[in-house]
């Protein structure tokens, strides 16, 4: 029986509501930013009268998008929402950003999309809390820490083992290592308390230069991946050496002709030298150009 009829109108109605939605259970990492998704992936408004509506246990609310700030930044109020993007960093601005989550935010979130043209929809997670993984370390084939943000630079052909530790063992935790953005190798072995994945470079080629290698350890589906990274720094010898006439292949005495040395695949660039007969003349233009 109820004692106050609107309590158990509001009951009655979050009961049917959760009923007739699924609830998508993500975990995010206690004292860490977690960033909701609204639905599966991005959601795109139909008109300038749709918004996002999100709830906490549907009946704190804490967010509605579009809102003051985001209109300012649109260029047209009729716009069809999307992401925006700071500093080359893109965001899903339907999102809801829960900033250093705690125990009392392990809840259920509800994203109501208000279509202008189509009925609403409702997407409901909760979210469970986990603790961090460890910091990830990179350390090289021999056991010693690597703490600078490059390794090298190596040589063509070399060998190189990067290993990757990270102390944890909780179950769900994934350590894995990024080549430049592609994942190329999974954590393969473990000792009690450490996770621990190696990637080989073997005959090391010009390909490596650069390249960046990052180790990432990711146990949350809505919290960002504690990572570690290295740059591959190379010595490479010139693919060619050229000189170039520019066609003033008829040098006439007091005119000036341009004569240049092209020096192609050198890293680092090379200090280049002129010598007529025994003497050593002084370049009036040096470039270095990346292809």
């Amino acid at each position: 029986m109820c004692l106050y009829g609107i309590f158990c109108i509001v009951f009655t109605l979050a009961t049917v509501l959760l009923a007739d939605t699924e609830v998508v259970v993500l975990r995010a990492v206690r004292g860490r930013d977690a960033r909701l998704p609204c639905g599966q992936g991005k959601v795109f408004l139909d008109g300038p009268d749709s918004y996002v509506l999100w709830l906490k246990n549907d009946r704190d609310f804490l967010y509605r998008f579009p809102n003051e700030e985001s209109e300012k930044r649109s260029l047209a109020r009729d716009r069809i929402f999307g992401t925006s993007c700071v500093s080359g960093t893109c965001y899903d601005d339907t999102s809801l950003l829960l900033k250093h989550i705690s125990d009392s935010e392990a809840a259920l979130y509800r994203c109501r999309v208000h279509y202008q043209a189509s009925p609403s929809v409702d997407y409901v997670i909760e979210v469970r809390l986990v603790d961090s993984p460890g910091q990830p370390k990179i350390f090289n084939g021999q056991g010693t820490e690597i703490t600078k943000s490059f390794v090298g630079p190596l040589s063509l052909g070399f060998d190189l083992t990067l290993v990757c530790e990270v102390d944890d063992d909780q179950p769900d935790t994934l350590v894995y290592w990024r080549r430049n953005g592609v994942v190329v190798e999974r954590a393969q072995s473990a000792r009690p308390g450490v996770l621990r994945a190696e990637v080989n470079i073997r005959n090391a080629t010009r390909d490596e230069l650069d390249a960046h290698y990052e180790c990432l350890a990711q146990n949350a589906d809505v919290t960002e991946p504690l990572t570690a990274s290295v740059v591959i720094k190379m010595y490479l010898a010139p693919l060619s050496v050229e000189i170039r006439l520019n066609n003033n292949f008829d040098f006439e005495a007091g005119q000036p002709r341009v004569v240049d040395c092209v020096v192609v695949g050198c890293v680092p660039p090379p200090s280049i030298t002129w010598h007529l007969g025994d003497t050593m003349l002084r370049p009036t233009v040096h470039k270095v150009s990346l292809f």
